[in-house]
């Protein structure tokens, strides 16, 4: 086993054991809390599927929870019931999670249940066929969602054919073909010592962690590690699609950076300042001067090696036109004048906010070293995302929404004429 330390923050040091088959266990002590937050990341997504799996990630962190060979599903809940807390999952284009927070005497407990759940699952066929039809209504209420359907439309368009562009819930078609067999065998491929990492943050010892992690997945297959991905081409254009809905659902997509960017927080800067606050010009202007539309606004999203900017307004049928307009003044105005020193000002101070509150909360810190130790290598000091923040002025917000913005597509969902009123 290889174990080295890396001090990051005000004498806070995160420590690593790697384990022979590829487990790795990072933990950041925060003696000052009594809880702790504990993550099973699993390296895979979405995007790390065929065409005939498309689903199977998302698919298989539901199936995980439906029961092992010691525990149902009713006693994976009642255990975790008197810890206080609940164990969680997500599934996202590059990463599975299950994570729970409890306090730090709890964290034995804790770790049993969730590698049991996360590493044991027997996969029974019954509650397959049950949880395939659960899935597939989950992909029909996005459907029938018009704000989810047009982000799912968009993405189809900018990436294409490859799987960046595929829903995170798969295709109910491919989904109620999925075997047990079949998913088994995704399963086995892709929850891998390779591909594990065991993250905890706030009351936690971490040869503890260690002897817990060595025991329970010292004997997992090393399997493969992440497979390389090519980044797609980004695709600009324009659709306009009719549907039966009551508002327009505008939505434009740039092409975005990849997480180890060093354009991080003026990237993250430019966007507060068009569209992601309460405070963002497209919300003062679209929703506040000129009540155009309830939804509007902004989000950023970063891949190992491509991103997403994009941009969205719902609004009614008769002033689509307009609204479009003013989004792409917006724009405009923005690419060619820069944010006002007040803009950048209230920018700056909201997302140091964000940072510093955030470091309170372990379940955060723990979401922060999974993320950044799996995309970077290293936990990044607070002071070093600040310094970031503040060196971040007008013509660099300007120019980066210049240059990303010049580029785009543009995909409008229009009521069906005569259809919803």
């Amino acid at each position: 086993m290889l174990k080295k330390a890396q001090h990051a923050v005000g004498g806070e040091a995160v420590e690593l054991t790697r384990l022979d088959n590829g487990v790795e266990i990072l933990s950041l002590a925060l003696p000052h809390t009594q809880s702790v937050a504990l993550g099973f990341w699993i390296e895979n997504g979405s995007r790390h599927q065929t065409a005939a799996e498309d689903g199977f990630a998302h698919l298989l962190e539901h199936m995980l929870f439906k029961g092992t060979p010691r525990y149902s599903a009713a006693d994976l809940s009642a255990a975790m019931e008197p810890l206080g807390g609940n164990i969680n999952a997500f599934t996202d284009r590059e990463l599975t999670a299950y994570h729970a927070t409890v306090l730090g005497e709890d964290l034995p407990e804790a770790f049993a249940l969730m590698q049991e759940m996360v590493l044991h699952s027997h996969l029974s066929a019954d509650e397959l066929r049950l949880e395939k039809s659960v899935v597939a209504q989950e992909v029909a209420m996005v459907a029938e969602d018009p704000e989810d359907w047009v982000q799912e439309q968009l993405s189809r368009r900018i990436w294409g054919d490859d799987p960046l562009g595929w829903p995170i819930l798969g295709r109910s078609s491919v989904i109620r073909r999925a075997s047990r067999r079949r998913l088994l065998d995704y399963y086995r491929r892709h929850y891998v010592g390779s591909r594990i990492k065991i993250v905890a943050a706030g009351r936690v010892a971490h040869d503890g962690l260690v002897a817990l992690a060595s025991r329970e997945l010292g004997d997992l297959p090393r399997g493969e590690g992440v497979p390389p991905c090519v980044p797609p081409v980004f695709q600009a254009g324009e659709q306009v699609q009719h549907r039966h809905t009551f508002q327009a659902h505008l939505a434009w997509a740039a092409e975005g950076f990849a997480v180890d960017t060093p354009d991080y927080y003026r990237a993250s800067l430019a966007n507060l300042i068009l569209g992601g606050s309460s405070g963002s010009r497209l919300f003062r202007q679209i929703r506040e001067r000129l009540g155009l539309a309830y939804s509007v606004y902004s989000h950023l999203e970063f891949y190992r090696d491509t991103g997403e900017w994009r941009l969205y307004a719902g609004t009614e049928r008769s002033n689509w036109r307009r609204c479009a307009a003013e989004v792409e003044q917006v724009l405009a105005e923005l690419a060619a004048q820069g944010p006002a020193p007040e803009e950048l000002e209230r920018g700056r101070r909201h997302l140091r906010a964000q940072l510093l509150m955030s470091l309170e909360d372990v379940e955060v810190r723990m979401t922060r070293l999974a993320r950044q130790w799996i995309y970077l290598g290293r936990l990044v000091p607070a002071e070093e995302s600040l310094d970031a923040l503040a060196a971040v002025d007008a013509e660099g917000v300007r120019s980066l929404v210049e240059d990303r913005w010049g580029r785009r597509y543009r995909f409008l969902c229009l009521p069906e004429k005569g259809g919803a009123a």
